[in-house]
């Protein structure tokens, strides 16, 4: 996590997030960036060091293994990438906690996907057959209780980074996500037929082409892509209402909309 991520969840001043960090640090809980790491991003990030991940295994009562944990800094290459997903995870839960009526059901990072990813087959538009892992950046599930019963609204992410078009989006996102909600291992695993995929990338101009691309793709293959919600970052993360401010567009439709009406 980054310093100012643990400083607004857990702090009231920046002098005292980093106080506590420091002890942390120096007893082999956690693990920070060194210097050469620092001069690379924006922010101090920490992570879990052994003494730290045997903590929490033992708060929980299993094994460390269980947990993932990984050597600190393994995974540096996607550093940046990691702590943008938890701002974005705190901005729903920031946004959760201003609908009394809605409440997270699960949260699963990139990491249990990665370690447990679901294949699915599926054809390219050449008609070919072809096998992908689904493996995306996050899934959350919440359920919104309201005069008519519950319900249940589920969501994969997916964090785009890149700053130019990438043609491949199609092919390798939108095509496996699609036939990943229609097959029997996704039922099976979350008990669903339906979940939205939102894609949350750079900026307005790679937002357009994504959504272009994804429209005029699924047409030629006579498909439909409303399961796709495009949104920026900005947005995403600077909204105080994730769910019920208009920041998506969805595929097939050109207004933006809320998740939640």
């Amino acid at each position: 996590m980054a310093d100012y991520q643990i400083e607004g969840l857990f702090f009231s001043s920046h002098a005292r997030m980093k106080a506590r960090m420091s002890k942390l640090f120096h007893n082999g809980y956690v693990a920070r960036l060194d210097r050469a790491q620092r001069a690379q991003l924006p922010y101090m990030a920490y992570c879990l060091d052994k003494r730290g991940a045997e903590f929490v295994a033992s708060l929980e009562g299993v094994p460390l293994k269980t947990l993932g944990w990984r050597k600190p800094w393994d995974g540096w290459d996607i550093v940046r990438h990691d702590v943008e997903l938890n701002d974005l995870r705190i901005a729903a839960m920031r946004a959760l906690a201003q609908l009394p009526s809605t409440r997270l059901v699960n949260w699963m990072n990139s990491r249990h996907f990665n370690k447990y990813a679901d294949p699915v087959q599926y054809r390219d538009r050449k008609g070919r057959e072809r096998t992908r892992r689904i493996q995306p950046d996050g899934y959350f599930h919440v359920i919104n209780t309201g005069t008519l019963g519950e319900r249940h609204s589920r969501f994969f992410i997916e964090r785009d980074r890149r700053t130019e078009d990438n043609p491949r989006f199609f092919v390798e996102k939108v095509l496996p996500g699609l036939a990943y909600l229609r097959s029997g291992a996704y039922a099976a695993r979350f008990g669903a037929f339906s979940a939205r995929w939102l894609v949350v990338t750079t900026g307005e101009r790679r937002l357009a082409n994504m959504k272009a691309h994804t429209e005029h793709q699924a047409a030629k293959m006579d498909m439909n892509a409303r399961a796709f919600y495009f949104t920026t970052f900005d947005k995403a993360v600077h909204s105080d209402a994730f769910f019920t401010a208009p920041i998506w567009v969805q595929a097939g439709n050109e207004k933006p909309t809320p998740l939640f009406r």
